[in-house]
């Protein structure tokens, strides 16, 4: 059975940033910088779409939304909502190549910015790259449609920093030719690794991606081409903090891992719990800590350092198409 891979595109809005120093009254973080203006490109300097259809999603489970999809020129996304969106467009670093990129937190504006969902459909004139129609030309239409303002700033906060403590035979750098770099701008890569598998081959190893065969209690994978800026993402959805990372290991690897999910919330809230047991009481493996440490001897260190926070300054509900 052909696993499907789903990646996440991205891109960043570059603005003016200036460094000031506040204490944040709500949150008791202090802030390090403030961007002055996310939003401070210009309308004229930024590109749009040509034409875009925004309308409220009619079914969606729970809270999951599609991936983008892309094809020359167009982007298509389904069951977002503008707190997803936000994400996409100004939240996220793009690392060039990097199908894992490290989303900033979204905070502030109304309730329903996180409960409505909504499904776009968006033409841009000529052929734009997808680096630019889910960067600039999906900040310009959020800006347009939902009347959003928003601002980034970098706050000092509990994170994990990780180490590498000792080597490991585990974590080995990745072959030469052993895995395909991601082209972000490449159209319908699943409909193209699909029609490659009906024709007798085999789907190609993405660098930067996992395979993983899992139960209701543990995780058990295989990476390719992995990098540390692709590892602490993951982490970050696993521990609940955002993770630095301090190795200083360059290049990409190929490694396995396997470990026990936590109890829910437990991490987020910088507890330390055991691993998931079985009925009878036994681990049925290691803390996703311990299995880091054991399994490629790296460490996560529990810090203070800089957290990305963009901040939903204005939101209105979507005008009509």
């Amino acid at each position: 059975m052909m696993r499907r891979i789903l990646f996440a595109i991205s891109a960043i809005a570059l603005g003016m940033i200036v460094s000031i120093t506040r204490l944040s009254a709500q949150s008791g973080e202090t802030v390090v910088r403030k961007s002055s203006g996310d939003q401070a490109q210009s309308s004229e300097s930024r590109p749009s779409f040509e034409v875009a259809s925004i309308k409220l999603s009619a079914a969606c489970e729970g809270n999951n939304f599609s991936p983008i999809r892309i094809s020359p020129g167009r982007i298509n996304l389904r069951c977002h909502s503008l707190y997803t969106l936000v994400m996409r467009a100004y939240g996220h670093l793009i690392v060039s190549g990097n199908i894992n990129p490290h989303y900033a937190e979204i905070v502030g504006g109304p309730d329903w910015v996180k409960t409505l969902r909504y499904d776009i459909d968006a033409k841009a004139e000529g052929l734009a790259t997808a680096e630019q129609m889910t960067g600039p030309m999906l900040q310009m239409l959020l800006e347009d449609r939902f009347k959003l303002k928003v601002h980034k700033e970098v706050r000092n906060g509990p994170v994990y920093e990780m180490t590498a403590v000792k080597k490991s035979e585990n974590l080995q750098p990745s072959k030469e030719g052993s895995c395909t770099p991601i082209d972000l701008n490449n159209d319908n890569l699943e409909d193209r690794i699909r029609d490659m598998v009906k024709k007798g081959g085999s789907a190609p190893r993405r660098c930067g991606s996992y395979t993983s065969h899992n139960t209701p209690l543990t995780f058990s994978g295989e990476f390719y081409g992995y990098r540390m800026a692709d590892l602490v993402y993951l982490l970050r959805n696993r521990v609940g903090l955002p993770v630095i990372d301090k190795t200083e290991l360059a290049g990409r690897f190929d490694f396995h891992l396997e470990f026990a999910f936590e109890m829910e919330g437990a991490l987020a809230n910088g507890m330390s719990v055991p691993p998931a047991t079985e009925a009878a009481g036994a681990p049925i493996g290691p803390s996703i800590f311990d299995a880091l440490r054991q399994q490629l001897g790296l460490k996560l260190t529990k810090a203070t350092g800089p957290r990305e926070v963009m901040v939903i300054d204005h939101a209105e509900k979507a005008s009509a198409n």
